[in-house]
């Protein structure tokens, strides 16, 4: 278990005091027009979710698996990931939702994988995606090695398709990867942006021998090739991959939540896809 400093603690008991008087927030999920990513003629679909069922039921369990418990994960977060439909539901119209809340002085949230059900070495994934805004929320859509549990982080690699920590205003997208001398590299991109909070927005990123790309709407906003790593920094990517979605609260990064940051917090996903290479 990660060890927390007695300021982290002291915020974070202010937090929860604070924020426990505030109003129940309910995020009504809008839909939006965008168009799928364009995908070549050779291009099959060969994975998806589209999320139907009944309001308030459990994700597929033949696709998703949850990951769960607390401990800061490495970053000193607060929450604890649940399987509980309190933190991870499908919405009845066609929706993942992911909720970060604030019950009873506990701050939990869902962190879910495709690991064993699903994964992919080259081909393109796409998930249309509302973030949730406020301070102290970190939501993700990412890749990880399916060796994670045999070889270890970041030796397994991460891609960070898109992280908004705190601010929806700008995106981010990372990779992480190992040095020769056992250490860690990391490779990232970002930039500032109409807010991603306010509509859905279809993320995309696509693997291919020695290269990641990565796209919002359609437009590439990350490009890495295992060419631009320097010496001593391995490519460890051209090999399978599995999907996370994780909607984290607090820690080194993004930082405390405030009395601005809404509670329930909504991680909304309309639709994902993979296609071949």
């Amino acid at each position: 278990m990660t060890r927390q400093s007695g300021s982290t603690v002291t915020s974070r008991r202010r937090w929860r005091r604070r924020v426990a008087s505030l109003p129940i927030l309910v995020a009504v999920a809008v839909g939006a027009t965008v168009v799928d990513p364009p995908q070549t003629s050779a291009a099959t679909l060969v994975w998806s979710d589209e999320f139907t069922g009944t309001g308030g039921t459990s994700p597929a369990a033949s696709r998703w698996n949850w990951e769960t418990g607390g401990g800061g994960w490495g970053n000193n977060e607060w929450q604890t990931y649940t399987n509980s439909r309190v933190n991870s539901r499908l919405d009845g119209n066609g929706r993942l939702a992911i909720v970060g809340r604030l019950d009873n002085g506990f701050v939990t949230s869902a962190r879910m994988n495709t690991l064993g059900k699903f994964s992919f070495t080259y081909g393109t994934v796409s998930a249309r995606i509302k973030l949730p805004a406020g301070k102290g929320l970190l939501p993700a859509f990412w890749l990880m090695g399916t060796d994670i549990y045999s070889v270890g982080w970041p030796r397994s690699g991460e891609v960070d398709v898109i992280e908004t920590p705190s601010v929806t205003t700008s995106y981010t997208n990372h990779l992480h990867g190992p040095t020769t001398s056992g250490g860690h590299w990391q490779l990232g991109n970002g930039g500032a942006i109409a807010d991603l909070s306010t509509d859905y927005h279809v993320y995309s990123v696509t693997k291919s021998r020695n290269a990641i790309t990565i796209s919002l709407d359609g437009r590439t906003v990350g490009t890495y090739r295992a060419g631009q790593l320097r010496s001593g920094q391995q490519w460890v990517f051209n090999k399978p991959t599995y999907v996370l979605f994780s909607l984290a609260i607090g820690g080194n990064w993004p930082g405390a939540p405030d009395l601005t940051t809404p509670n329930p917090s909504y991680m909304l996903t309309d639709w994902i896809r993979a296609y071949s290479a």
